[in-house]
C-alpha cells in the first residue's frame, strides 16, 4: 500500500476482533495485493490473531454450553470430556450419597474441616447388643463339653498316678463331664477287689494275716494311686478350718506351704478311723470279710460321688478347681449319683459271682460252706447298703461344700480333695452298718 506522496505506508498493529480484522483488510487490499501477496498477508493475519489471544483481558470468549456430569451406574459421577480440570476436579469431590458434611470454618477463616472432625465411615459396622445375664448363662452352658474317652483321659491324668499325654482339651472335657468321676472311682475299686482277692488265697493257704494287712494295704493303694493329691487337701483344710480370725486368715493359713496342726490332726482322725473299719475282718472264714469284699471296693466310687455333690453344691473359687465347681450343678450331681449306682450295681453282680466260684471250689476240694447266709440275701443287703451310701455320699458333699463357703468364702480344690478323704470312713461305715442291720433282723426271724 502507498500514500499520496507514493511512499509505502507501513501497516500498523492493532489488536481488534477478528471479524475487524477481516472488513480492515478486506476495504485497504487491492485485487492485486490480494492476489500477489497473499501469502505474506495471511502471515500478517496469523500474527495478529496470536497477539489477540496472547491478552485474555482483551480477548473475546465465545459461550460454549457446559454439559451435565454424567451420572454412572455405580453411583459415582464422571465429568464429561468439555469440562476444564477444575471443573473436573470439583465433579470428582461429588458424593453421591447424601450423608455429605457441610464444611466448617477454621480459626484462620479458611473453609474446611475443623481441627476435631472426625469423618464418619460410609458404612458404618453395627453394634452387637450386650447379651443379658440369663442368655449370657445359656450360652455358656450350652458349650461343647467334650467326649466321654476325653474326659476320663484327663481324670486319669489329673486324679491318679498314672501319666497321660493329655493337654487343654482334656482338661476342659474333665470339667465338663465331672459327673463321670465315680468311674474314676470304679478303676480303683477294681484294683482293691483283686487286691483282696489274693489277700483272702494267701490267707486261706498260708495263714497270712489278713486283718491289718487289708488295711494298710487298701490305704497305700488309693494314696499312692492318687498322689496324695486328695491327701494334701486334706491336710490343707485342716489347717485352715482350725486358723483364728475372718475369712481371710482362714484362706491365708489354708494355702500356707507349712503343716499345721490342724491338718496333721484331722488327716490322722480320719486316716485311723478308714483303717479300723477296713481291718475288721481277721481271717477268710469271718462272715465281715464278705461284707467289706464289696463295701471297700464301693466306697472308692461313692467318695468321687461326694466330691462331685461338693463341687455342684459349693461356690467357685478361682483356685485351680474353679472350672469344676463353676461349670457343675445339681443336674451334674444326680448324674453323677447315677453313674455311681450303675457302676456299684454291676460291681455287686460281680463280687457275688465271685463268691459262688469261691464257695464251689471251696466246698469241692474241703468240707463245709463259705458263707452262712444265702446270696440272695448278700445281694439284697448289699443293694439296700450300696443306695444308703449313694445317699450318705451326696449328704457330705453338701455339708464339707457348705462348711467351706462359710469359712473360706468358696469352694476350693483343697475342699474337694478333703471331701474325698473325709467321705471314705463315713460311707464305709454307713454301709457296714445298714448291711450289719439286715443281717441281725433276718438272723432273729
Amino acid at each position: 500500500m502507498t500514500d499520496e506522496e507514493g511512499r509505502e505506508e507501513i501497516p500498523k498493529l492493532k489488536v481488534m476482533s477478528s471479524s475487524d480484522a477481516a472488513k480492515a483488510r478486506a476495504n485497504t487490499m487491492t485485487e492485486e495485493e490480494s492476489a500477489d501477496g497473499n501469502a505474506v498477508h495471511e502471515e500478517e493475519s496469523t500474527e495478529c490473531l496470536r497477539q489477540e489471544f496472547a491478552k485474555p483481558e482483551e480477548s473475546v470468549w465465545y459461550y460454549q454450553p457446559k454439559k451435565e456430569p454424567e451420572v454412572r451406574t455405580s453411583g459415582g459421577i464422571e465429568p464429561s470430556g468439555d469440562w476444564s480440570e477444575s471443573e473436573v476436579k470439583a465433579s470428582q469431590e461429588i458424593e453421591p450419597s447424601g450423608d455429605r458434611y457441610e464444611p466448617e470454618m477454621s480459626a484462620s477463616g479458611a473453609i474446611g474441616p475443623s481441627d476435631n472432625y472426625q469423618p464418619e465411615p460410609e458404612y458404618a459396622t453395627p453394634v452387637a447388643e450386650e447379651p443379658s445375664k440369663k442368655e449370657k448363662k445359656q450360652k455358656f452352658s450350652a458349650g461343647p463339653s467334650g467326649s466321654f474317652g476325653s474326659a476320663f483321659r484327663g481324670m486319669i491324668s489329673f486324679f491318679t498316678i498314672k501319666k497321660e499325654d493329655v493337654g487343654q482339651a482334656e482338661m476342659d472335657a474333665m470339667e465338663g463331664n465331672f459327673h463321670f468321676a465315680p468311674v474314676v472311682g470304679a478303676v480303683f475299686g477294681l484294683v482293691l477287689f483283686i487286691e483282696m482277692l489274693i489277700l483272702y488265697l494267701l490267707n486261706y493257704f498260708v495263714n497270712f494275716p489278713m486283718g491289718p494287712v487289708i488295711g494298710i494295704t487298701v490305704l497305700a493303694t488309693v494314696l499312692l494311686g492318687s498322689k496324695f493329691l486328695h491327701f494334701d487337701g486334706l491336710v490343707d483344710f485342716g489347717d485352715g478350718i482350725v486358723a483364728s480370725g475372718d475369712k481371710e486368715k482362714h484362706v491365708a493359713a489354708m494355702k500356707d506351704t507349712r503343716v499345721g496342726a490342724g491338718g496333721i490332726g484331722l488327716a490322722l482322725v480320719v486316716t485311723l478311723m478308714t483303717f479300723s473299719i477296713y481291718s475288721i475282718a481277721g481271717a477268710w472264714n469271718d462272715p465281715l470279710f464278705f461284707a467289706l469284699f464289696f463295701i471297700i471296693p464301693a466306697t472308692e466310687v461313692l467318695v468321687k460321688n461326694a466330691m462331685v455333690a461338693a463341687a455342684s453344691t459349693g461356690t467357685a473359687g478361682d483356685g485351680m478347681a474353679s472350672g469344676q465347681v463353676s461349670k457343675a450343678g445339681t443336674e451334674t450331681m444326680f448324674k453323677s449319683s447315677i453313674v455311681s449306682a450303675v457302676v456299684l450295681v454291676i460291681g455287686l453282680a460281680i463280687v457275688t459271682v465271685s463268691i459262688w466260684a469261691m464257695n464251689a471250689v471251696h466246698t469241692s476240694y474241703w468240707s463245709g460252706d463259705l458263707m452262712v447266709w444265702s446270696y440272695a440275701f448278700y445281694a439284697v443287703s448289699m443293694f439296700i447298703a450300696l443306695i444308703i451310701g449313694v445317699v450318705v455320699s451326696m449328704g457330705i458333699g453338701k455339708i464339707v461344700s457348705q462348711f467351706a463357703d462359710q469359712t473360706f468364702g468358696a469352694t476350693t480344690g483343697d475342699t474337694l480333695g478333703a471331701t474325698n478323704e473325709i467321705a471314705r470312713p463315713l460311707v464305709a461305715a454307713a454301709m457296714l452298718l445298714i448291711f450289719l442291720i439286715f443281717v441281725t433282723i433276718l438272723m432273729r426271724v
